[in-house]
């Protein structure tokens, strides 16, 4: 997003190519005060223009939804009786809904993306305001019930809508903008058959699900994106599942939660080097308690709730609260400070079903958190060293590309203005401390205190925000959390919150479509599988597997009555990193014959340079 503050009066036109290359390309709108603006508009002196782009939420909401309207007309234009149902976004594409007397086929795909093009580029467009009763009726008379209903259901308390119009046809616009960069480019991915309707004829309700991209290349880059989906290698790799019945909730299976307890595993080592103490807190309590810090008021509707004797319980959706009420159950002193506490919390938010998207969007995660609370001159080292944490724990997985940025005051927030003050400005005294370049996020801060906030970007160069530090002078006092100073007087600490890898769920589907499946070998579910080229092999295919299992490397056996080709095919698949095979040579030699991963070469060793070769692989997380 970026301002722009007219010094002059000027057309918007001229405005838009005085701008950045990569900002024109990537356009998606312009308002002032909240109203779309267009190329053609004449702007006044002092205007304040706020530009949107295809790198924010807004801009691809808005995009999209554009998108969705074009398919819409091309529908209609392409088969005038079907009816138009619902529309939107889904899983970061644009969909429309319909019924219809026949099933639409694929092959249709590109002749709705050609008429899509020819409607966009003739630009016959304009936006229209209806009062609910007059959008009713020209709905009523196009005989389109769908509209009707969609109309009811989602705006009968607002007093009006606006309709898109192109040429004969309209659409409800949920976001009144006409899009003008007709540089973007778009695929329609699939048409969904999703039921049959039965009234006086039957009908097929289908949905095309279409995709917006900034340019060829970001096209091209999606298709790997697509490729990659942590949710399609989960399948392959048996990860994990969701159950319809638990929308937003994981089910582990044995190979995902190796690679959650290994990187548990990993956070735990940090933990000790660190000094921390871990805990386990309750997953619910009172609601009180949510009211006194700030959080009912700012997250009521992402909290679970449930009913106990008269109480209202919160399921926790963050760990700080408990946190705190550890440092309260006893007197503490100031000799006691820092007191680091951490956990792999069990968090639950009821975040909306549309926005739930495989292990990056979930409903129930585990945050490797961690609380200290310690004085305000401990609170720079403290600082200091969860950055280093942070650096170290990404180095492991070779993410060498790390933007940081420094979140600051909220609009919502609570305290004084005095102590936001110093907290901004002890966070960046530590970061130029440190000599982190850094860029600010004006209003992104926490409502209880800013945050450093640390974003990875992959080997396709999407950003992954994972890590945070957040200095917080607030939630102490508001617990009466404190502890007794060297003049025996009662004082609030200082709580810094800070995670690594944020949502461990995440993290996982993160590295998962970073390696494309093929962990390192110290994270990977199965580590080696050990085949044998025939039956008569098997007992030494134990014998191989015994030892393995001695030395703590997660082994598997492949003793299928199949070709070996056949079984080095399929385990190649499973991105396991080491296949070893044996057979008469083997066995009569007392060695194995081994394949890595994305090599073709199999090389011949004896069973104890194998071992040594994994272990240090393992130990220093290859």
């Amino acid at each position: 997003m970026k301002n722009i503050h007219l010094k002059n009066s000027s057309s918007f036109k001229k405005v838009f190519e005085s701008l950045d290359k990569k900002i024109k390309k990537m356009y998606v709108a312009a308002k002032i005060n909240e109203n779309f603006i267009y190329f053609s508009e004449n702007l006044k002196k002092n205007s304040k223009i706020k530009i949107i782009t295809y790198l924010e939420k807004e801009g691809i909401k808005i995009a999209n939804y554009f998108y969705a309207y074009l398919l819409g007309f091309a529908l209609k234009k392409t088969f005038p009786n079907i009816k138009r149902r619902i529309f939107g976004i889904e899983e970061k594409k644009f969909f429309y809904e319909f019924s219809f007397d026949k099933k639409i086929e694929k092959k249709y795909c590109l002749t709705l993306e050609q008429e899509m093009q020819k409607i966009f580029l003739e630009n016959a467009f304009y936006i229209k305001k209806f009062s609910l009763k007059e959008a009713i009726n020209f709905f009523s008379e196009k005989k389109e019930e769908h509209k009707i209903e969609y109309i009811k259901k989602y705006f009968l308390k607002k007093n009006s809508i606006f309709l898109i119009f192109y040429k004969n046809f309209a659409e409800i616009a949920k976001i009144p903008c006409i899009l003008e960069n007709k540089k973007f480019y778009f695929k329609i991915k699939k048409i969904k058959f999703v039921s049959q309707e039965k009234n006086k004829k039957k009908k097929f309700i289908q949905k095309i699900l279409g995709k917006v991209y900034i340019d060829r290349y970001h096209k091209e880059n999606n298709s790997i994106i697509e490729e990659r989906d942590h949710r399609k290698i989960a399948k392959i790799l048996d990860l994990y599942h969701i159950e319809e019945t638990s929308p937003g909730m994981i089910f582990w299976h044995d190979n995902g939660w190796t690679i959650f307890k290994e990187l548990k595993k990993l956070i735990r080592e940090k933990l000790k080097k660190f000094s921390y103490q871990e805990v386990k807190c309750s997953f619910m309590t009172d609601k009180k308690i949510w009211e006194t810090t700030g959080h009912w008021k700012n997250y009521k509707k992402y909290i679970f709730t449930t009913n106990l004797e008269k109480k209202v319980y919160c399921i926790k959706p963050m760990n700080c609260p408990s946190h705190a009420q550890i440092f309260k159950n006893k007197i503490r002193s100031y000799k006691d400070l820092p007191l680091r506490i951490a956990e792999f919390g069990n968090c639950h938010r009821n975040e909306p079903s549309g926005s739930l998207h495989g292990l990056f969007r979930t409903r129930c995660f585990t945050q490797d958190d961690g609380h200290i609370f310690c004085t305000i001159e401990q609170s720079e080292k403290e600082i200091s060293d969860c950055i280093q944490m942070i650096y170290e724990t990404y180095k492991i997985f070779n993410f060498k590309n790390i933007e940081v940025k420094l979140s600051t005051r909220p609009k919502n927030r609570v305290g004084k203005e005095e102590i936001w003050e110093i907290a901004e400005k002890k966070l960046k005294f530590v970061l130029e401390k440190n000599k982190i370049s850094f860029s600010d996020q004006i209003g992104e801060g926490a409502f209880y205190g800013p945050k450093i906030e640390f974003i990875l970007l992959d080997s396709l160069n999407r950003e992954w925000q994972c890590g945070t530090i957040q200095l917080d002078f607030f939630l102490p006092k508001y617990l009466n959390v404190n502890y007794i100073d060297k003049n025996n007087e009662k004082k609030n600490p200082v709580m810094i919150h800070r995670a690594i890898l944020g949502s461990i769920e995440r993290f996982i589907g993160i590295i998962t479509e970073e390696y494309y499946g093929k962990y390192p070998v110290w994270i990977s579910p199965v580590q080696v599988v050990v085949i044998s080229i025939s039956s008569k092999y098997d007992k030494y295919v134990k014998y191989v597997e015994n030892e393995l299992n001695f030395h703590n490397i997660r082994v598997k056996t492949d003793l299928r009555n199949e070709n070996l080709n056949f079984k080095i095919r399929e385990n190649i698949l499973l991105r396991i990193p080491y296949i070893i095979i044996c057979g008469k040579k083997e066995s009569s030699t007392n060695t194995i014959s081994i394949r890595k991963r994305n090599e073709k070469e199999i090389k011949n060793l004896q069973i104890k340079e194998f071992l040594k070769m994994v272990e240090l692989e393992i130990l220093y997380k290859r």
